[in-house]
């Protein structure tokens, strides 16, 4: 199976990653939980089973995560190897994802891992102080980034320029 994601950020789509292995057969397997940087991403979990078998079905739970859908479980039952299951969900916010649960319909070997998928940030033309401050502070800007292009307004702030930029 082959599976793509659009609409992720070109500079660096993947935020971060975390699995676990588990090396002794199980029904289920547990990859640990991170802290994304950045809002609205793309969680992909992905794991795997050793069990050869024609029908093989994956649960994912991850009670931190929206609408989590399971997307595909697929396996080869010929002895050549088990399956692979994805589901996705979004993190709306930044923040802490908890540990996510991988529960399969056979024991065997797993591997699990968990994916934050940084989206697209749009272009930003025009923004403006909300406070003193200095410059590379995202704090002081009315979208939380520090400008590097666009059109800037101090709106009668004082924003000390700290950091060189286009702006």
């Amino acid at each position: 199976r082959m599976f793509s994601v659009s609409d992720a950020d070109g500079t660096t789509p993947v935020l971060i990653t975390a699995g676990s292995v588990l090396s002794s057969a199980g029904l289920t397997g547990t990859a640990t939980g991170f802290t994304t940087t950045a809002a609205d991403c793309l969680i992909l979990f992905i794991g795997t089973n050793a069990t050869d078998s024609s029908s093989l079905t994956c649960t994912v739970a991850n009670a931190t995560v929206s609408s989590l859908t399971a997307r595909f479980t697929d396996s080869d039952g010929s002895g050549n190897g088990g399956g692979i299951s994805v589901a996705t969900g979004v993190m709306a916010s930044a923040g802490a994802i908890g540990s996510s649960t991988f529960t399969w319909g056979s024991s065997a070997v797993q591997a699990m891992l968990v994916v934050a998928v940084q989206p697209t940030v749009p272009a930003v033309t025009e923004q403006y102080a909300l406070s003193s401050g200095n410059w590379s502070s995202p704090g002081t800007w009315s979208t939380g980034i520090v400008p590097t292009t666009g059109t800037v307004y101090s709106n009668g702030y004082t924003v000390t320029v700290d950091a060189n930029s286009s702006a």
